[in-house]
């Protein structure tokens, strides 16, 4: 029973450990993605560093001007030559202003650049931040997901449990000496039942027949060729009358053998796929079937055509499969006249003696299963 409900267990868990894998690999994208985030804000740590010691560094740097800047040029020769007047010491001025200028236009142009890289650098650490928060999310939607995966699994182990304690409960049951003698002395009684039925049918169709017989030999000196023809064709339509029923009967036993053998494909595919039969059901199974009195081996009578019951009606169908009956039934439904009335006296005087009539031999014939060789 253990190795019977694994595959169930398993293919119940099967779902609950992709939702796990799943969620691993969400969780390790979003360990790696916390790493590229710290890693850009010591970037970011490091680039404020190097901003301030730049600051520090332009304050001292000295940059000369351009040496084709005429202006400098032309401001530095003036200096030459008013170099010690009042004229002079503003000049001077002026070139240590043009001079810290220039340093001040430099420093600005490398600080543009930083923030310029500071804003990429930025950039970047919004967007892992956005897809960081995009990955918690769907970690919180798989945790939920997981834990209601959880529940389900925990219910149906329960569920299986309960099962399998109902299952015992049923085999203790079912293994009961009692219940054993009942089973079958209720197979016996069916079988018995089945038998009775079948003689009383047999004895009753055998009486109608001895009935006919009495009446038909009563009256044998008084029937003519028109009674005779009359007595024919009634015959005649009580047979097609019991060849329908025959038939009808047959497709029913048909449609039923279609159903079972429908049926029992279905049921060998589901114990294929469960590759064993439960002892449950080989239980309830062996207490449904019904089972032959006479055999030793007490196996369950099966729905074929050589193990079926044999009954009055199955032996009529059989009879009624005969292909001399046919032919006698084709010869005699024409009735007497000018062709088939000399066939119809040679098939009769065939049987029987010669002072019986034709009703008699017909009766005769009847019995006989219409064997005409």
């Amino acid at each position: 029973m253990a190795s019977t409900m694994h595959p169930l267990k398993q293919s119940q868990k099967s779902p609950s450990k992709e939702v796990t894998n799943s969620l691993i690999t969400q969780k390790q994208a979003s360990s790696e993605l916390n790493k590229e985030i710290n890693d850009s804000k010591f970037q970011i740590r490091e680039n404020q560093v190097q901003k301030e010691w730049l600051n520090q560094l332009n304050s001292k740097i000295h940059v000369s001007p351009k040496p084709n800047d005429n202006f400098f040029v032309d401001l530095k020769s003036k200096y030459e030559i008013c170099k010690g007047t009042n004229l002079g010491k503003l000049m001077s001025d002026l070139i240590k202003a043009y001079e810290k200028f220039n340093s001040q236009s430099s420093s600005y142009d490398i600080l543009n650049t930083e923030k310029e890289q500071l804003l990429q650098d930025y950039q970047k650490i919004t967007n892992s931040l956005s897809q960081e928060a995009n990955l918690r999310k769907k970690a919180m939607i798989l945790q939920e997901s997981l834990e209601s995966k959880g529940k389900l699994i925990n219910d149906l182990e329960n569920k299986l449990k309960v099962l399998r304690h109902e299952y015992q409960d049923i085999k203790n049951t079912l293994d009961n000496n009692d219940i054993k003698n009942y089973i079958e002395s209720r197979d016996k009684i069916v079988c018995e039942t089945y038998k009775c039925i079948e003689e009383q049918t047999f004895l009753m169709t055998e009486i109608d027949k001895i009935d006919l017989d009495i009446k038909l030999e009563k009256n044998v000196n008084k029937i003519t060729p028109e009674t005779t023809n009359r007595l024919l064709k009634s015959r005649k339509k009580d047979m097609e009358n019991s060849i329908a029923e025959i038939m009808r009967v047959i497709r029913d036993k048909e449609k039923i053998v279609t159903k079972l053998k429908m049926d029992a494909k279905k049921n060998a595919a589901i114990f294929k796929a469960k590759n064993n039969e439960t002892d449950l059901a080989k239980s309830c199974r062996s207490c449904t079937n019904l089972q032959s009195p006479n055999n030793a081996s007490r196996k369950s009578l099966k729905f074929s055509p050589n193990n079926t019951m044999k009954t009055h009606e199955n032996l009529v169908s059989a009879e009624s499969q005969s292909p001399d009956r046919d032919k006698a039934v084709k010869l005699f439904t024409k009735g007497f006249n000018h062709e088939n009335s000399e066939k119809i006296i040679k098939t009769l005087n065939r049987f029987g003696t010669e002072n019986q009539s034709f009703a008699t031999k017909l009766v005769k014939l009847n019995r006989d299963g219409f064997k005409l060789s």
